[in-house]
């Protein structure tokens, strides 16, 4: 089975003739596989998930990202019935099931620790959920087998999971929670052992495999790219709440909040002033050291409102200014070749810093270099500053 291990980076992604355009819609039969109301989980003064709800699509892949602590595990853990929610309610196509013990969810968890069993063989391991459940042995090797095409893995059934590469012990695992047909998997970072070459490919098995089996995958992260690589929709976590639900070119290209704005990618703020609005969401504004442009923003941003410039770093460009683009001076104060892409900082002629990816460099690029940059005015977008409501 031949595995690719090319970027997984909104950048590249074009590059890869991959967009999330591309990725095939969720079906939907008017019930959600998933929902969550109202979800919150306390332990004392604190809460570790605040109020949440989410509605995740039948054969939907959602993944759950946002920095250590802001909650994705533990949502995770009390869809799976590992833990108990403090308030709230927990459907499962329809189903309550809130309060209903693990073993009888119809869920299944991958972890990040494989949890194998040393001594046993790969069959045996994945076998183990179907001999619990008393199944007969012509429909154990038949399941067995086909987990062990669907993952890759045909002709090492005798192998000790000990004799397996992290790569395969996770594949292992993944087969060992599908053979038992769950209508829901979760799985909490399942590939965060794993060097990143391994990981880039195994997220392009784990697509397949979700596409193929056509359930539910429910996937936690704290790893933008590789949530929106694999993701038909994401939501973004801060202390507990969600920030932002969206498809993965929604919450990349139109953040809801700074936190989302800086999380998902980079990005470079800059401060403006909403002077007017019109139709359609969009604005002029007034921002510092560029001048009054026209672009889309958040709802309910208001003149006289102090708002935040976001332009991703990709859009621009050493190229002056023109009446179709906003642009500073500036001059390259670092930078790195990463391979795919030139990354650069930049200083504008007001002290400001901007970073710039490019892909392909026209001329080589050097620390100290003096130009002018500039960006398409479409490619900048408006937000309230944080701790500032619109409206």
């Amino acid at each position: 089975m031949t595995e690719g291990t090319a970027d997984a980076s909104m950048g590249a992604l074009a590059g890869r003739g991959i967009t999330p355009d591309a990725i095939p819609p969720f079906p939907r039969d008017g019930r959600p596989a998933v929902r969550l109301i109202g979800l919150r989980r306390t332990y004392g003064d604190v809460a570790a998930v605040d109020g949440i709800d989410i509605e995740v699509g039948d054969a939907e892949f959602f993944s759950l990202i946002g920095p250590s602590g802001c909650g994705k595990t533990t949502t995770l853990r009390m869809i799976a019935g590992l833990v108990e929610p403090s308030e709230g309610r927990i459907e499962v196509h329809g189903r309550d099931l809130t309060h209903v013990r693990p073993h009888r969810r119809p869920v299944n968890t991958v972890f990040q620790q494989y949890a194998l069993f040393p001594h046993l063989s790969v069959f045996e391991n994945i076998a183990f959920g179907l001999r619990e459940r008393h199944m007969g042995r012509a429909e154990i090797v038949q399941r067995v087998g086909e987990m062990l095409e669907l993952v890759g893995l045909e002709g090492r059934e005798r192998y000790k999971s000990t004799h397996l590469s992290g790569g395969q012990q996770q594949r292992v695992a993944l087969a060992r929670s599908l053979v038992l047909r769950p209508e829901v998997l979760l799985l909490d970072e399942p590939l965060g052992a794993l060097d990143l070459k391994l990981r880039k490919a195994l997220q392009l098995q784990l697509k397949r495999i979700q596409r193929e089996v056509g359930i539910t995958f429910i996937y936690v992260t704290h790893d933008q790219e590789e949530a929106f690589f694999m993701s038909h929709r994401v939501a973004i976590m801060s202390d507990g709440r969600i920030e932002q639900l969206g498809t993965p070119r929604d919450v990349y290209e139109h953040p809801q909040t700074e936190f989302v704005a800086d999380f998902v990618g980079a990005s470079n703020r800059m401060a403006a002033t909403i002077v007017a609005c019109h139709e359609n969401g969009i604005y002029e504004a007034d921002i510092d050291d560029i001048g009054r442009v026209r672009a889309p923003g958040v709802s309910a941003l208001h003149p006289g409102q102090d708002a935040c410039a976001i332009v991703r770093p990709e859009a621009i460009l050493p190229q002056p200014p023109e009446p179709a683009r906003a642009g500073v001076s500036a001059r390259i104060v670092d930078l790195a070749y990463l391979g795919h892409h030139v990354s650069c900082v930049l200083e504008t002629s007001a002290g400001a810093q901007l970073a710039m990816r490019m892909t392909q460099p026209r001329s080589a690029l050097a620390v100290g270099q003096q130009f002018e940059v500039s960006w398409p005015f479409d490619a900048i977008w408006l937000l309230a500053r944080a701790g500032e409501a619109g409206g």
